[in-house]
């Protein structure tokens, strides 16, 4: 058997929002480049295929930098929305963060005092979800929300598809101005371009979603109004994904397509998981959510989802999927989804409203697929040694484990000075595989 040994040398850089290079680098061992300290005690950070904002926090011990009157500890000198860039045994970071919060704890023990500080806060992508604009009545000359729904629509005339959709909203936000004066926290657009290389780096799609009509929504309210939410007015869940992560070239990204639960499943990146690298795992199967019944909608439809299913039931053409070996087990649990990207032009006209129900009936088979057999797949999470500069699993990838394969919802990687770095995947959508184990060794 062979047997893979590793000194873990993890690396984090603190920056300033204005500044091109870190005014403080933990590291193992000092290589006398730069502001070093070996101080690190630990990190965590987790990344999931539920949001874009991602979580993370590392602490070290107290230490203190200069000397006399400009004496400071870490703790004074790490600031609020400072940004981390954790590396793991590469050259390229594997998680960017900016801090939200940190903490300083005192505890007497038998050994002495004993002092732990904590920084801790989300993904640099968290700045996109705090871009708001505000059309609070309170606020001066605001706008009202019918007004910048106007302006958004007028602006989204020629977009055709999601990413061009997204990247259209986020220029309205970053550019919005009341009497001609921004009121947005312009600190976090200023961090996007720096830490994200801009907003046109940071989307990117597998497969891009055409969209074929133009986009009609209500889109602002009275009130706040975030980015995501606005986005995923045209991509709601559970039909599509939208979710952050840090590339292997560590570049923050935002995911958008279609859920791959059937015609992308091939095309995902897979990774064995070797049984040297295997610390524990537990997997389940459950009845918690069940769908027996299945009914999309196509956003744009001159008529509701009620009024299509009624012309529909006439005409015996009902394009409902009902699973009928469920159906007596669990009864009516219904699944109604709702897709965009189809054409509204004189969708009343008969050959017209034939072609929506069978687009329709597509649509509900191809839901069916994604969540009609839930009970019958496995989740649960894997937990496995993390080798630092090896390929790792990313969230919204799949891996291969004990003979069959599953998605990756979420990973959180988790070091501890003096012990083994581990990788914590959440997994789901298990099939093929063997309690048994068929692992796969390395060549």
């Amino acid at each position: 058997m062979k047997v893979t040994r590793q000194s873990p040398d993890p690396r984090l850089e603190v920056y300033d929002l204005e500044s091109d290079q870190p005014f403080l680098i933990y590291v193992a061992k000092k290589t006398g480049k730069g502001p070093e300290s070996t101080a690190l005690q630990s990190y965590t950070f987790s990344q999931s295929v539920y949001d874009i904002i991602g979580t993370f926090s590392f602490s070290v011990e107290l230490d203190e930098f200069g000397s006399g009157s400009d004496r400071e500890s870490v703790f004074e000198k790490v600031k609020i929305r400072n940004v981390v860039k954790i590396y793991e045994g590469g050259d390229n970071p594997v998680f960017i963060g900016i801090i939200r919060k940190k903490r300083f704890a005192n505890a007497m023990s038998s050994s002495g005092v004993q002092r732990n500080i904590t920084f801790s806060g989300n993904s640099i992508l968290s700045c996109i979800n705090d871009l708001v604009i505000s059309l609070d009545p309170k606020i001066m000359d605001v706008p009202d929300a019918e007004t910048e729904t106007e302006k958004l629509t007028m602006d989204l005339v020629d977009i055709t598809t999601a990413l061009d959709f997204m990247k259209q909203v986020y220029d309205r936000f970053t550019g919005f101005k009341v009497a001609g004066k921004a009121i947005m926290n312009s600190a976090m657009q200023k961090a996007i371009e720096k830490f994200c290389n801009g907003i046109g780096s940071v989307l990117t799609s597998d497969k891009d979603i055409t969209l074929y009509y133009n986009i009609a929504c209500a889109f602002f309210n009275q009130g706040e109004n975030r980015i995501v939410d606005v986005w995923k007015m045209i991509l709601p869940e559970p039909v599509y994904e939208m979710f952050g992560y840090c590339d292997r070239q560590g570049q923050p990204r935002i995911q958008v397509r279609e859920v791959p639960f059937s015609d992308g499943w091939g095309s995902l990146t897979k990774t064995k998981i070797l049984y040297e690298l295997l610390i524990s795992y537990e997997l389940s199967k459950s009845d918690e959510e069940v769908y027996t019944f299945f009914n999309s909608y196509l956003e744009g439809m001159a008529l509701n989802p009620d009024q299509y299913a009624t012309l529909a039931a006439y005409d015996g053409k009902n394009p409902t999927i009902v699973s009928t070996d469920k159906v007596d087990i669990y009864g009516y649990r219904p699944l109604e989804v709702r897709f965009r990207g189809f054409d509204r032009k004189q969708n009343l006209e008969e050959d017209k409203l034939n072609g929506i129900q069978e687009e329709i009936k597509a649509f509900n088979e191809k839901v069916s697929g994604w969540y009609g057999n839930l009970d019958e797949l496995a989740t649960g999470s894997i937990q496995m040694v993390n080798v630092y500069g090896r390929d790792v699993p990313l969230p919204g990838e799949r891996v291969e484990f004990a003979g069959g394969e599953f998605y990756v919802t979420g990973c959180e990687h988790t070091w501890h000075y003096g012990n083994t770095p581990t990788i914590t995947l959440s997994v789901s959508r298990g099939t093929g595989f063997s309690l048994e184990g068929k692992f796969e060794l390395e060549e």
